[in-house]
């Protein structure tokens, strides 16, 4: 089930964040799936969490066996103008919400010679990271996770200026965080 959906800044693609523990990145114009995201719910200072085995559970009966946590991902935000940075808040039924920074990776190309390229002959050729665009397919590289609250968030929305992240918890409560200082700054 989706959670939440918002257009990229310029209106080229959607961000979803979805109940299956993903924020997903979809052309506006013809739907066209280009980026999932992986969203994780642990400590990121801590051991990654390891998924039950079923050979090693005391019982068969699959209603009594122990599964790994669902990942709600609750909200989802483009981080700045470009569309470069995106923000998702995940967390599972209980337990801490944890905030995950994308950034996009645009691989490095060379220009072509400086002879086809226009510049001074015999000048090093230049190395250039063109902005993604509507046509090409943006990959992401997770800047950091940390948690943002100690109890699951249910709704979030990034202010016009993209300095601070609304929360919304189950337990009723919202809390306004800063971006930049990585903190809760009014509760």
């Amino acid at each position: 089930a989706i959670c939440a959906i918002n257009f990229h800044p310029r209106g080229t693609q959607l961000l979803s964040s979805a109940k299956d523990g993903t924020a997903r990145i979809f052309d506006a114009r013809n739907g066209a799936p280009l980026a999932v995201l992986k969203c994780e719910v642990h400590d990121p200072a801590g051991p990654a969490p390891v998924a039950p085995d079923p050979t090693k559970a005391k019982t068969r009966d699959p209603r009594m066996m122990r599964r790994a946590p669902q990942i709600l991902v609750r909200g989802c935000a483009y981080g700045d103008l470009e569309g470069r940075v995106v923000y998702a808040v995940a967390s599972g039924k209980r337990g801490p919400a944890y905030l995950t920074r994308w950034r996009t990776v645009v691989p490095s190309h060379r220009a072509p010679p400086a002879s086809s390229s226009g510049g001074p002959p015999g000048a090093p050729p230049s190395s250039f990271a063109p902005a993604p665009t509507a046509t090409t397919t943006p990959s992401f590289q997770r800047e950091y996770r940390i948690q943002c609250s100690p109890v699951p968030v249910s709704a979030t929305s990034l202010s016009s200026d993209g300095t601070l992240l609304a929360l919304g918890s189950v337990e009723g409560s919202i809390s306004l965080y800063d971006l930049e200082k990585r903190s809760v700054v009014k509760q």
